[in-house]
Parts: C-alpha cells; structure tokens; sequence
C-alpha cells in the first residue's frame, strides 16, 4: 500500500503572503486521521521593481547600459534586453554590476534597449523603460599589425 499523497498547487495566481496547508486522510469507511499536518508556505510571486536606466551611449560596434541598484533583498540578477522585431530578446546578465556593454552591433544603426530584474525564485520583475541607442559610423580603417608566416629560410 502507497502511503504517498501528492497534490498539484497552482501557487501562481495567489497574492504573495503566508499560506497553512492542513493535510487529512480518509479512508473508504469513512474514518479520519487522528493526526493533524499543517505546514506553512510563504508565496512570492513578485519580481523585481522597476529598473531605472541613467546613462547610456555607444561606440560603433558596442552599447553601454547603466542603472540604479535595487533594494529588494531577494535580487539575483539583471537581465539586458534588446527588441529584435516585435519582441525583446535577452542579450546578457549580470548579477555584480550597475551596468552592460551589448557588444558586436552594427555602426549607424539604432537599437532599443531595456533592463529587468530577477529575482532569486525567477520572479521577472517590471521593465525600465526603453531607451534607444544609436551606433556611431565606424570610421577607423583597418591596420596589418602582422603577417605570417614570419620570413625565413630553411636547409636540410
């Protein structure tokens, strides 16, 4: 006889708070346990807040993103998007830093961009706002710093 109960609990539609679950088991006649089981869950369903993005700019190929810190105390790390079509598309994390370079853009080309925080359930938090970047034209021409294989002569 399996004395395993398993219960699915959707806790994602409910408000973040304190929550006791009672567990009691009754056979076919009837009879109820006499033992109670009560456990207590604490929900979390919210994220990070709003991430405010302070400064930003770029160089021909690279994106700089800075923003204030958080003060939720479950932060696990930061999320930099970029929208790609109609939707965003995550472009790198950091988890230690205020701020992100996108790098390997293309020069005179505008991108969108927008942070969000996680939290460390995986909570999504609210996105910044977006901001727009543009790249600058890449005007630096390429040097030959040099060639291989080096010149030299070889005998047997």
């Amino acid at each position: 006889m399996n004395n395993t109960v398993s219960y699915a609990w959707n806790t994602a539609i409910l408000q973040d708070g304190i929550y006791a679950l009672r567990a009691i088991a009754i056979d076919t006649s009837g009879n109820e346990s006499t033992k109670e089981f009560t456990r207590r869950y604490e929900i979390d369903n919210t994220g990070i807040g709003k991430i405010q993005i302070t400064k930003h700019n770029a160089t021909a190929t690279v994106a700089s993103l800075h923003w204030e810190d958080v003060t939720e105390h479950d932060f696990s790390y930061f999320q930099v998007e970029m929208l790609s079509g109609n939707s965003f598309i995550p472009v790198g994390t950091t988890s230690n830093m205020l701020g992100y370079q996108v790098k390997q853009l293309v020069p005179n080309k505008e991108y969108t961009f927008r942070v969000v925080g996680y939290d460390n359930l995986g909570n999504r938090g609210i996105p910044s706002d977006e901001v727009k970047v543009t790249t600058i034209d890449d005007e630096i021409a390429p040097s030959i710093t040099a060639v291989y294989p080096v010149s030299s002569c070889y005998k047997d």
